[in-house]
């Protein structure tokens, strides 16, 4: 099955990659130069954008011959550009053994978008730890393959979105590193740094736990109008995320518990403390909403 990456496809990886017209050295052997070509002898002469493109298409010929011989299923031409992508940011090993490929075949395109975000760390400086290039990359990435050719209404008043505990409190970021000034490439994307910057600021954890504001009385202490399609019903407090959060964290810490007994040190003191504070964080988010369902 033919999976060929379209010119606004190429163009879209070319932002993504950045040019380099110079040739810069790889920590273990070899050169990149253009949009992420390596070269495994010389380092070479300098090339200008034409060059690069043409290189840059023909290493995407191998990502595209990935995408036929494992991608199994109908794609749209956005899907194959973001896949394309994105195989060939994490390498073709890892994109064949992903939750990304397998969620595609499986016909869950809106899992294998929400999958491309785990693949935004990068051990550059040693420890593995999460880049902001990386997380504007997955971002964009999943944008695209999720793209239609006619918008999609969610409309606000009918389908007011809730917080998921569960999603905000595992997915929180933590530290996000800059791309070493050396090896950024010579263009950018503003767009792109401002949207990063905004997601390396938000705490997910401190949001999910945290109470929502008091609602504030008028002078006259009248009760705030409420929209007739928006109003709330009293079903009581969406405790589900909650729960979910308690039985991750006490399955991490029995996990721990176990692998103490079997002598695995190591495992025990990874998995322990993770499943306490998520189980702590859990049922204390649940007395908190219970708490508030019975005023």
């Amino acid at each position: 099955m033919l999976r060929s990456v379209s010119a606004e496809g190429l163009a879209f990886i070319e932002r993504l990659e950045g040019f380099r017209a110079e040739p810069l050295a790889l920590p273990n052997g070899g050169w990149v130069i253009g949009f992420n070509h390596v070269r495994a002898d010389a380092p070479g002469n300098p090339i200008d954008h034409a060059q690069a493109r043409s290189l840059l298409q023909d290493d995407l010929a191998a990502v595209e011959a990935l995408l036929a011989e494992h991608a199994l299923v109908p794609l749209s031409q956005m899907q194959i550009d973001a896949l394309a992508s994105f195989a060939f940011s994490v390498g073709a090993d890892a994109f064949v053994h992903s939750d990304v490929l397998k969620r595609v075949n499986a016909g869950e395109p809106i899992a294998a978008a929400i999958a491309m975000a785990s693949w935004r760390k990068s051990a550059l400086a040693g420890e593995p730890q999460i880049y902001d290039v990386l997380v504007r990359r997955r971002t964009a990435e999943a944008a695209l393959f999720l793209s239609t050719p006619t918008p999609i209404g969610a409309p606000s008043a009918l389908l007011r979105p809730q917080l998921d505990h569960a999603a905000a409190i595992l997915s929180a970021p933590g530290p996000v590193a800059d791309l070493p000034a050396s090896i950024a490439p010579a263009d950018g994307d503003e767009i792109a740094r401002r949207l990063t910057a905004i997601l390396a600021r938000e705490s997910a954890t401190v949001h999910a736990l945290s109470p929502p504001p008091a609602p504030q009385a008028d002078a006259f202490d009248q009760e705030p109008a409420l929209d007739p399609v928006a109003q709330p019903t009293d079903a009581g407090p969406d405790i589900t995320g909650l729960a979910l959060v308690c039985f991750v964290g006490a399955l991490l810490l029995f996990g721990g518990l176990l692998a103490y007994q079997r002598g695995a040190e190591a495992v025990f003191l990874i998995l322990s403390p993770l499943g306490a504070v998520m189980l702590g964080m859990g049922v204390w988010g649940l007395m908190r909403d219970t708490h508030k369902a019975r005023r």
